[in-house]
């Protein structure tokens, strides 16, 4: 089973299989099912709701908005009851769990396996030097960590999910100018003032050269 009866359950799905879900589950008031592409709409469903269940699509789960979501759900001490599965068995799509809840048997063990945080990334992230200069359309900006596919960013600019932003990184040797698509975005007011930290997904980055930039910048 995904959940006991009456706890509230979100499940965000990829397209080809919301059509399914949506249609097993449309008798569970307690179950929401969202498209990878309704992820804003299923975050700030999470936030208000607090589901005690949230299934993930294992194809959205190993994108940076599903690495980004499951860190901003372990980062959020109003959901700490909320457990994170992945709808998985075998490495396939399991038809059984599209199933009503309430009217199937209880899956077995493999099918819903807890969702490790670190395997939800397609590729190692690594914490960056200072000597790494960052600038964030233009104005400058912290880069927090880096791998071949995202990065954590930190600037006093606006940055809301979705929106694309261009980056230029300069170390001793190289600038690399990459545009990268804001999977998440936060608040923060510190010491300095408003900043927002954000969670990007590089567009269309060569793997070898970003692979070679992250280890030749890295922190030990």
């Amino acid at each position: 089973m995904i959940a006991s009866a009456g706890q509230q359950v979100v499940v965000i799905a990829s397209v080809p299989m919301v059509s399914t879900l949506r249609a097993q589950y449309q008798t569970e008031p307690n179950t929401r099912v969202f498209s990878e592409a309704e992820f804003l709409l299923a975050l700030e469903t999470i936030l208000s709701d607090a589901p005690e269940v949230i299934a993930l699509d294992p194809d959205f789960a190993a994108t940076a908005r599903g690495a980004a979501l499951v860190a901003r759900v372990k980062a959020d001490p109003r959901l700490r009851d909320a457990e994170v599965r992945a709808l998985i068995q075998n490495g396939t799509y399991d038809a059984s769990l599209a199933a009503p809840i309430e009217s199937r048997s209880p899956a077995p063990a493999s099918v819903l396996q807890p969702l490790d945080y670190c395997g939800t990334r397609r590729a190692a992230r690594y914490a960056m030097k200072p000597i790494v200069e960052l600038r964030i359309n233009g104005a400058p900006g912290q880069l927090i960590n880096l791998s071949v596919t995202g990065a954590q960013v930190v600037a006093q600019i606006r940055m809301r999910p979705t929106e694309k932003m261009r980056l230029a990184l300069t170390d001793a040797t190289t600038e690399l100018r990459l545009i990268g698509a804001v999977a998440w975005a936060n608040l923060e007011i510190g010491a300095r003032g408003q900043q927002y930290r954000a969670g990007l997904e590089l567009c269309s980055a060569d793997e070898e050269v970003m692979e070679r930039y992250c280890q030749r910048n890295r922190r030990a």
